[in-house]
This record gives structure tokens, C-alpha cells and sequence, in this order.
């Protein structure tokens, strides 16, 4: 089937178990869609997220960062860790709160691996190590973290289900999941507050990239993070947890394995 809507992807019908989209915004290897879209545009990737934010994206982030750190991991998975961002706020609030940890970035992006690794090292932030990887093809053994998080990537699988499976193994027993993301507020004030804003995102977003813009702000309204708490609990994590941050749009999600 195709999306005829404005800014949406045409995109061919995939199926049900792997759908978290209504019928209407399905889309078949988002995954090789992304890869493309952030190849394009990995140098301004940053700088982007903060200008259309208006710098939120750097609160929600340092209110994610503390939430992990409050665990006490010795030794964190940032998945789809893009150039950094996450992995970076991590590792600051972890030296303020006297926190010993090391983390590990995974990307199936060169290009946005490239950028970390250049920042990271400018930082010298030596306990983060970032490889090429991909989400849902986890190849750490059972067990190996304490916690994994993801920022602003769910989103953007295939199949939120293989990841979930796989951050799920490479957890230590009671090992804790951090997901950060974006989605449709639930006020109604907010709901339409975004729905005014939308438009001024792919404006903005067009004069970049137009469909890489166009997916984030179609995934963002069409994304439904309430049947993403339950594939969670579906995938055998336990105290599942929903927090809605101060702005509405941006959530984090925490669960226990």
C-alpha cells in the first residue's frame, strides 16, 4: 500500500507482529531507510536535534542519564548510539555522581560512529568504546551489561521485538532497560501545541533533508508507544514503567529483567 498523506513514505504493508504503526504508516525495511537517511546527514545530525528542540533534546537527555546512573551500572549498552549524545551524558553524570561505569555505543552507522569516536576522544571520555553493530543482531554473550539504554532509536527497527529479545539476553539477571523516546503526547494541550510545531519541523527539516526530517516527524505522530510498553512486558521484563518528561512529547520507559 502506499501513504498518500504529506511528508509521509510510501511504503509497502509488513506484518502485524512487527507492527507498532496503524495500518495506515506501515513501513517495510525502515532500517535501510534510516541507514540512508542518517548517512546523509550524520555531520549535522547534533546540531539539528538541538535547533529544533530549542536545546530541550539536551535536558531529556541529562534527565535519562541520571535515571540510569541512579542504578549504579557498572557496565552499559547504548544501543543505536548514534554520534554520541546519550552515551556522553551518560558518562558526565556518572563522574558527577562518582559513579564507576564504562559503556559501550553500538551503530549500525559508520558515518555517526565516526563522529562519536572523533567527540569522545576530544572529550577524553576513555571509558566509552563505540563499535559498528547491529540493534537487533546483539553479538555479546548472555549477560553482559547491567543495563541497556537506547535514545530516540525505537522508533527507527525493523522489529522492536528482536531487540527486545536481544537486550533482554546480554542483561544480567535484574539487569535494568532505559529507553528514551519521542511520541504523541497524551494532553490534549500538548497534542495540539505539537501539532502546530509539526509543520515548522519539516520546514526546517526540508531545507536539510526532506525525507530523513519527514520520517521523524511522521514516526513521532504515528508511533504508538502504548503497545510499546506491552511488547516489553511481552518479551519477559518486569516493573515496566512509563514516564512522560515535562514537555510531553519525549518519554522514558525503564523495566527490569
Amino acid at each position: 500500500m502506499e501513504v498518500r498523506a504529506e511528508g509521509q513514505i510510501a511504503a509497502d504493508t509488513i506484518s502485524n507482529k512487527r507492527q507498532l504503526w496503524p495500518i495506515s504508516f506501515q513501513v517495510e525495511h525502515v532500517s535501510k531507510r534510516i541507514h540512508d537517511n542518517f548517512s546523509r546527514i550524520h555531520e549535522i545530525y547534533g546540531p539539528m536535534n538541538h535547533i529544533l528542540s530549542f536545546g530541550v533534546d539536551t535536558l531529556w537527555r541529562s534527565d535519562a542519564a541520571r535515571e540510569i546512573v541512579s542504578y549504579r551500572p557498572g557496565r552499559i549498552l547504548d544501543v543505536a548510539t548514534g554520534t554520541g549524545d546519550l552515551a556522553m551524558s551518560i558518562w558526565k553524570e556518572a563522574l558527577r555522581a562518582g559513579v564507576s561505569t564504562k559503556i559501550v555505543g553500538i551503530d549500525f552507522n559508520s558515518s555517526m560512529l565516526e563522529v562519536a569516536r572523533e567527540r569522545i576522544k576530544r572529550h577524553r571520555m576513555d571509558g566509552i568504546t563505540v563499535r559498528q553493530m547491529n540493534a537487533l543482531k546483539l553479538g555479546y554473550d548472555r549477560g553482559s551489561f547491567d543495563l541497556v539504554t537506547s535514545g530516540f532509536a525505537i522508533r527507527n527497527f525493523d522489529d522492536v521485538d528482536a531487540f527486545l529479545k536481544g537486550a533482554g539476553r546480554v542483561l544480567c539477571p535484574g539487569g535494568k532497560l532505559v529507553l528514551l523516546d519521542m511520541a504523541m503526547p497524551d494532553g490534549g494541550v500538548q497534542r495540539a501545541a505539537f501539532g502546530l510545531y509539526a509543520p515548522v519541523m519539516r520546514m526546517i527539516g526540508r531545507l536539510v533533508d526532506k525525507e530523513a526530517y519527514d520520517w521523524l516527524v511522521d514516526s513521532i505522530e504515528q508511533f504508538d508507544k502504548k503497545k510499546f510498553v506491552s511488547r516489553i512486558r511481552g518479551a519477559g521484563f518486569k516493573d515496566v514503567r512509563m514516564r512522560q518528561l515535562a514537555s510531553g512529547i519525549a518519554y522514558i520507559v525503564t523495566a527490569s529483567r
